[in-house]
């Protein structure tokens, strides 16, 4: 009785939505093509191993004047059988002066909770956070306790992985693939 339910309701959405027209999240996806999408070619093109995975977040805006944000993975497994995972979030941001403040946390450190960190010479600015000391002793293990905040233009990027290496190369690859203005 229930699966006859849910399959009847499932037709009847599918129809009602196939006479609405496109949606808002449709046209927007058509007008924004997937960032990580193009990146993710360049990725498959130089380090064929990884596997890339779309994201998707329900999260609240990073940014008040986010216009929209990009979210994936890739991940491998490794020689001697474990996985590594990189993830990376591109916000596309209206206001100049929130990038600004946003990023001078990382200058203050008020966004790092003690990690490390260094200002990186990528994009329009970037700093890296390395929070692998947390890994050394601690109760709970960080998974990804490396990454990267860039920004380029209006787009603030968010890098992170297991290490540094793996990290800086996926912003590099990111950077070629943004769009220049």
């Amino acid at each position: 009785m229930v699966k006859r339910f849910s399959v009847a309701a499932f037709s009847l959405m599918v129809f009602v939505f196939s006479f609405a027209g496109p949606t808002r999240c449709i046209s927007q996806t058509q007008l924004n093509p997937r960032l990580t999408t193009k990146i993710a070619r360049s990725v498959k093109r130089k380090e064929p191993d990884w596997r890339y995975v779309v994201g998707f977040c329900t999260c609240p805006p990073l940014l008040p004047s986010q216009l929209f944000d990009d979210f994936a993975q890739w991940d491998r497994r490794r020689a001697n059988g474990t996985r590594e995972r990189v993830g990376m979030q591109i916000y596309r941001i209206g206001s100049q002066k929130e990038i600004s403040d946003f990023m001078k946390g990382f200058r203050t450190q008020r966004w790092t909770g003690g990690a490390r960190v260094q200002k990186y010479d990528l994009g329009d600015e970037a700093y890296l956070v390395d929070d692998s000391q947390k890994n050394n002793g601690s109760i709970v293990k960080i998974a990804n306790p490396v990454q990267i905040w860039m920004r380029k233009n209006n787009l603030v990027l968010n890098i992170d992985g297991e290490l540094e290496g793996t990290v800086i190369r996926f912003a590099q690859y990111a950077l070629q693939d943004l769009p220049r203005n």
